[in-house]
């Protein structure tokens, strides 16, 4: 995570569900770890989602890498 940033997950009933707002709030510039950390946390969202809607995509995380 970048230098003094921070993240903010918020959950709201919406309906028969539950809506999760988040930020990675803090940021100073943006740098190339900037963008990298953006895309990271858009595949998390998207995973988080399909786990949510019982349509797991597997780890995105590896030992050594990211998964594809």
């Amino acid at each position: 995570m970048g230098r003094n940033t921070h993240l903010i997950f918020h959950l709201e009933t919406a309906g028969s569900g539950t809506l999760v707002r988040f930020r990675h709030a803090g940021w100073q510039a943006d740098t190339d770890y900037f963008v990298s950390c953006n895309t990271v946390w858009g595949e998390l969202m998207f995973r988080m989602k399909a786990a949510a809607e019982g349509k797991p995509r597997g780890p995105l995380f590896l030992r050594d890498s990211l998964a594809v």
